[in-house]
């Protein structure tokens, strides 16, 4: 008899164990378990300038398409106001205090672990595309490594010869070929240079058209009526950038369409983002750098599957640059912790899934680049903010902190500092300590310095003077 049993315990233990093991997998999460990925990096897009975000001109139709068919992350947030701060945060999952890549030109310190050497790690091949030539500092990671050489008349590539370049490359490839591409496009940074095709088409036909528009710049986005003493020159200075947009923004559709003819084995994801916005007269800078209002911070982030998963999400939840590396780490599981150290973010897998009760991120926190003494008209000192979707504390280490209500004034115009409240309290202590904690978790005790190669192509494009 109790043979018997015994033989019977040991029939169902496979049928138990086959029942446990259908019900795990219908718990997990539904995914391929491996894509070709596409980061794209568009230089200086503000995300409130693309149409997605709610800008009331045309600027951004295919990029449009790509968020309705895929996901777009409403509130999404650079790491610094800065071109190769920003990127080697992105590809690395560290803040700027922490990779110590604080300038442009600068170069990623070996010890760092990359996005591309992740990708290269388990098998795939890695190529980056690159508008100017002061990025190659980050080329860590890279099988193949394309940027522009400086050039005294030409002082980037623009989108159409980039995206040339990479559909080359592309060309070679065949259709089981597994690979991370970083595609980096320098337009619509200054100085502009829109065709005039995309220029006409943000020409505005009436007087009546030019007054509405100025209107909105001024009384929605908030711009200092200062800044542009005839809306002639502000008309001349919005039509320019968002030509721009737009140009980009058609380079992107003929580079993805071509991708899409050539039907790869394995699905493609498409990451598109900023490294940071443009101020454009916002605080009465047009530039970018100088300030980490979220007129410089907030960025576009879009995923886009090409078998089109997730199809349709708008996500308010905030996220940030530093957890798109953790992302990538989840999709194609990953352990990222066991090659990086003091990485920041997390992965935005939950929020896809409507998890969005194991998505942790409370706070955004950035930092603007170190003053220097070319730059005598910033303020000086150490400059860094952390913020939710309330409420936002830039603290300065010289000078007064600023504390502003985000929910009623998203734009940062009233400092209200001033006015005690536990949440300013609250928000100043915890960007205190989180300045604290990361400046003790780095890579390297010593900033990077500029590569001598690269001095001439920063002062040809506006960083040195």
């Amino acid at each position: 008899m109790e043979e018997r049993r015994m033989k019977k315990k040991a029939l169902c233990l496979p049928i138990l164990l086959v029942i446990v093991l259908a019900f795990s997998l219908t718990c997990l999460r539904k995914r391929v378990p491996v894509y070709n990925v596409i980061l794209i990096t568009i230089d200086t897009l503000r995300a409130d300038h693309l149409s997605c975000y709610g800008y009331p001109r045309e600027t951004s139709p295919f990029l449009d398409y790509l968020a309705q068919n895929g996901i777009l992350f409403e509130n999404a947030f650079s790491s610094i106001s800065y071109t190769t701060p920003s990127h080697a945060s992105i590809f690395t999952s560290l803040y700027p205090v922490q990779h110590k890549v604080l300038v442009n030109g600068a170069r990623l310190h070996k010890e760092a672990f990359t996005m591309a050497e992740m990708f290269q790690d388990i098998g795939y091949q890695t190529a980056g595309f690159c508008s100017v030539g002061f990025l190659s500092n980050l080329s860590q990671g890279f099988d193949i490594f394309d940027n522009e050489k400086y050039k005294k008349l030409v002082h980037y590539r623009q989108a159409h010869h980039t995206v040339n370049s990479v559909l080359d490359w592309l060309s070679s490839k065949k259709h089981n070929d597994k690979f991370f591409l970083w595609v980096h496009l320098y337009d619509p940074h200054r100085p502009y240079h829109p065709p005039p095709t995309y220029l006409k088409q943000m020409y505005l036909k009436s007087e009546a058209e030019k007054e509405l528009f100025v209107k909105y710049i001024i009384e929605v986005c908030k711009l200092p009526p200062y800044v542009y003493k005839h809306k002639t020159k502000l008309i001349e200075d919005y039509n320019n950038y968002d030509a721009e947009i737009l140009f980009a923004d058609q380079q992107i559709k003929r580079l993805v369409r071509s991708l899409e003819e050539k039907k790869f084995k394995f699905p493609l994801l498409w990451i598109i983002t900023a490294d940071h916005g443009e101020g454009l007269g916002n605080h009465g800078y047009k530039k970018h750098g100088r300030f980490i209002y979220n007129e410089q911070v907030h960025v576009p982030l879009i995923f886009y599957f090409s078998q089109k998963d997730y199809k349709g999400l708008r996500l308010k939840n905030l996220v940030r640059h530093v957890d798109i590396l953790p992302t990538l780490a989840d999709l194609l599981g990953y352990q990222l912790s066991a090659k990086a150290n003091f990485i920041q973010g997390i992965s935005l897998l939950p929020l896809l899934d409507s998890n969005k009760d194991k998505f942790a991120v409370q706070y955004a926190f950035y930092q603007r680049r170190p003053w220097d003494k070319n730059r005598r008209s910033w303020d000086p000192g150490e400059i860094y903010a952390l913020q939710n979707l309330q409420f936002k504390y830039i603290y300065h280490s010289q000078g007064k902190d600023e504390f502003y209500d985000l929910r009623y004034d998203p734009f940062e115009t009233k400092n209200i500092i001033d006015f005690p409240s536990p949440q300013r309290d609250k928000m100043k202590k915890i960007a205190e300590l989180r300045y604290k904690e990361l400046s003790h978790q780095t890579i390297t005790d010593s900033p990077s310095p500029i590569d001598k190669k690269h001095l001439e192509e920063l002062k040809a494009l506006g960083y040195i003077r």
